[in-house]
């Protein structure tokens, strides 16, 4: 029931070719309706539409840059028979141009109807693959495993199950890295963070000794001392956490809205080509408030410790 897609593929490789100018080609046969639910290939259309019948062909934008075709354009492909060798001449018009993001496919990716391809490969119904959409969170692998366990029991060593991770293992390699570089960045920040609080509580300590020599001097207890300091440092700490929070949740929730865009940057070879929308991860943003705060009381504690300790008569004098 969480499976919210499955398409067959046919994979092969073949020659694009018009005029004078031809291209060795990685082929896709695809279902058109069945792909358009596990992929967004729709949505990566430069220009013209998504192939619809047999004959049609959609090519990444930098083979049609090289070819200098353009929609509408017919071309010849060539593919070799599987089993026999035997070549096969297809005609193929240009329906649509891609820009997926991947190197691979828009240097030299085409792709064609599943039967089309099939024929030509002399696959029969056979297909290559069959690429599964997902309604959990694709960074869970453990709820993932849990997921596709089923099938890897029904379908034993006949048929490989492979997951995301298991089919780009770098990209997974680099979201673990990136955790812990987050995890190390976050530590440095609230490092520095308290500091800060260190600094601002002890000047404000200092900049008010007389002050507390006066409270002390007409009777204030040195935990009441301490607890006024406290309830202090608590309310700024609340007072600034809250305003913190409401900023970074009204830039996230703007950038979750309009999308960040890294202009083409690329990594691990897909390039970044579209817009990045952030999550509020609620979570996350209770648990980094709660450390705030308790890095906030334990500061300010020592400070009202060093405060309750004050002789009266001594910072009476402190100027």
């Amino acid at each position: 029931p969480k499976i919210t897609g499955a398409s067959p593929r046919a994979l092969g490789s073949g020659v694009l070719s018009i005029g004078d100018r031809s291209q060795l080609t990685r082929l896709i046969g695809i279902e058109p309706e069945l792909e358009q639910k596990v992929t967004n290939w729709q949505t990566r259309l430069t220009r013209g539409r998504y192939i619809e019948n047999e004959g049609e062909v959609m090519i990444g934008h930098t083979l049609a840059e090289k070819l200098d075709v353009d929609l509408d354009t017919r071309l010849v492909l060539t593919v070799a028979d599987i089993k026999t060798g035997e070549t096969t001449v297809l005609p193929a018009m240009v329906v649509g141009i891609l820009s997926t993001g991947n190197p691979q496919l828009d240097k030299g990716g085409a792709m064609l109807t599943l039967r089309s391809l099939q024929q030509a490969l002399g696959l029969g119904e056979g297909v290559h693959e069959i690429a599964l959409r997902t309604s959990v969170d694709p960074k869970d692998l453990a709820v993932l495993a849990k997921l596709l366990d089923p099938l890897r029991k029904e379908l034993g060593d006949s048929l490989e199950v492979a997951d995301w991770a298991e089919l780009s293992p770098m990209t997974a390699k680099a979201l673990e890295i990136q955790a812990v570089a987050m995890g190390i960045i976050t530590g440095i920040i609230f490092f520095i963070l308290a500091f800060g609080i260190v600094n601002t509580v002890s000047m404000s300590l200092v900049e008010r000794t007389r002050e507390f020599g006066v409270l002390a001097a007409i009777g204030t207890t040195p935990w009441r001392l301490a607890r006024l300091i406290l309830a202090e440092t608590g309310f700024i700490g609340v007072v600034g956490l809250g305003i913190g929070a409401a900023l970074g949740l009204g830039v996230t929730a703007w950038l979750a809205s309009e999308g960040l865009d890294l202009g083409g940057v690329s990594a691990h070879g897909v390039v970044m080509n579209e817009p990045i929308y952030p999550i509020i991860n609620v979570v996350a943003i209770a648990r980094a408030g709660a450390m705030m705060l308790f890095l906030t009381v334990v500061v300010a504690g020592a400070t009202a410790f060093r405060a309750a300790r004050l002789k009266p008569v001594e910072a009476l004098r402190y100027e």
